[in-house]
């Protein structure tokens, strides 16, 4: 069996022969100039590997070579269309067709890339944590908020994003860092590994700020927090009451308080009856008072507000 040979320049050399040659020319040549090798780079980012097929890491490795060798391309190709310049009259420029041809030669050897190689949808359904969207209260309004945030993950989707960090000096091409985004262009999600927690998925600022209106201030619980507000108006009227009448008795005359009492079959109530530190586990009102202090979340296994 023979093998066929052939320079990726030559015009004989089928169109694919040259295609894989120039690809293998190109990773060689990116490699020596210190392009990082793809694979190693992605395994830089914990469980990042399962969510990428081999065309994806093959579309990064692209990105991370071009950036490496286009720039040198496009130099080398400057300085040969400037030496196959013969004559210059004003605008009117004169070049030797042989060397601008091979000046075009050098440019086709650019790796074509776009800006929007650098961003990859990924299944973030591989990515959740199994909690992650399970609701921890029995508050209606975050079960239904949460539904929501499953849609908009099944919308936008959770992209990998590929970019150079910031330099003082400048982008250093050997350079890169992964980076994961609610959205092709949306928020940031930060997390150190390929896993998204509840946390990390609710810090994002799209998300947060729907759970802050959907769920701290819905419906549920602006309920909780009108029945609280009713509570402390009827508590502290009560102990207003309690004070004046409290008063009233320390003024009256000596054992016309006592006499009262006994004459209604009844005694008054001591001070410290229902004083804030005293109100901590007994019944419907010193529930909502210890809930109020411990913040207006719902719970399972908790009773209906007062």
């Amino acid at each position: 069996m023979h093998s066929v040979r052939c320079k990726a320049t030559e015009a004989s050399c089928p169109p694919e022969v040259s295609a894989v040659g120039d690809e293998a020319g190109n990773r060689r040549k990116a490699k020596e100039l210190g392009a990082p090798d793809a694979e190693t780079l992605i395994e830089t980012v914990p469980h990042l590997a399962r969510l990428l097929s081999k065309d994806q890491v093959a579309q990064i490795q692209k990105v991370l070579d071009a950036a490496v060798l286009n720039p040198m391309y496009e130099d080398a190709y400057r300085k040969a269309m400037k030496a196959a310049v013969i004559a210059r009259s004003g605008n009117l420029v004169l070049r030797d067709r042989a060397k601008e041809r091979k000046a075009y030669r050098i440019l086709d050897k650019r790796i074509r890339v776009s800006a929007g190689d650098g961003y990859i949808r990924v299944d973030h359904n591989k990515m959740l944590t199994a909690d992650a969207l399970v609701p921890r209260t029995n508050n209606p309004d975050e079960a239904d908020y949460l539904v929501k945030v499953r849609e908009i993950l099944n919308s936008k989707g959770v992209w990998l994003r590929l970019s150079q960090p910031w330099s003082a000096q400048g982008p250093d091409p050997t350079r890169w860092e992964f980076w994961f985004s609610l959205g092709r262009d949306g928020d940031t999600i930060e997390t150190d590994d390929a896993i998204i927690d509840r946390e990390e998925l609710l810090d994002t600022t799209m998300l947060g700020a729907g759970y802050y209106r959907a769920v701290l201030t819905g419906h549920v619980q602006t309920k909780f927090k009108r029945a609280f507000e009713r509570f402390d108006t009827q508590y502290d009227n009560g102990w207003a009451l309690h004070t004046q009448i409290m008063r009233n008795r320390h003024s009256a005359a000596p054992g016309v308080a006592r006499v009262a009492d006994w004459m209604g079959g009844t005694s008054f109530p001591d001070f410290n009856l229902g004083a804030p530190s005293q109100v901590e586990n007994e019944g419907v009102g010193s529930e909502c008072r210890w809930r109020r202090q411990k913040g207006t979340g719902l719970s399972a296994g908790r009773r209906a507000p007062c």
